[in-house]
C-alpha cells in the first residue's frame, strides 16, 4: 500500500471551491477504500488546528485505521533549513518546507499537495495511481 503524505491543501481543498472539491473526492475514496496509506504529521496538525470549523471537522473524521501519523525530528528540521539555504523554499514559506522535510525523512512514496506556489511545481509534478 502507498504511504502517501498529505499537507495541509489536500484537507482544506474539500472545501474551497478553486481547487475543485469534486477532484479530491476519488483521492478521499482511494484513502477510504484502503488504496493508499495517509501520513499526516504534527505540521499538518498544527495548521489544521487553526483552520476553519468543516475543515476540522473532516480531518477528524478520517477513520484512524487510513492513518499513519509522524513527527518532526531534528533531521528533518535540518533538512527544512538546508531547503531554505539552497533557495528551493523561501523562509517565508517555513510550514510548506517543514512538510516537505518531515515527508523525505518519513520516506513516503508520494507528497500529495494542491499548493502549487511553494510545494508542487508542474515540471514535476506527477498522477498518483489510484
Amino acid at each position: 500500500m502507498k504511504r502517501v503524505y498529505v499537507e495541509s491543501s489536500v484537507i482544506s481543498g474539500m472545501f474551497d471551491s478553486n481547487d475543485h472539491p469534486e477532484k479530491a473526492q476519488p483521492f478521499w475514496d482511494a484513502v477510504t477504500n484502503g488504496k493508499i496509506r495517509v501520513v499526516f504529521s504534527d505540521v499538518l496538525d498544527d495548521e489544521i488546528g487553526v483552520a476553519p470549523q468543516r475543515v476540522r471537522d473532516f480531518y477528524a473524521n478520517i477513520s484512524e485505521s487510513c492513518i499513519e501519523r509522524v513527527a518532526s525530528t531534528e533531521e528533518s528540521k535540518k533538512l527544512a533549513a538546508v531547503y531554505i539555504a539552497a533557495g528551493i523554499i523561501s523562509k517565508r514559506h517555513l510550514t510548506d518546507c517543514r512538510h516537505v522535510a518531515v515527508a523525505a525523512v518519513a520516506r513516503v512514496d508520494t507528497l500529495v499537495s494542491w499548493n502549487c506556489k511553494h510545494i508542487v511545481h508542474h515540471r514535476y509534478a506527477c498522477q498518483l495511481e489510484l
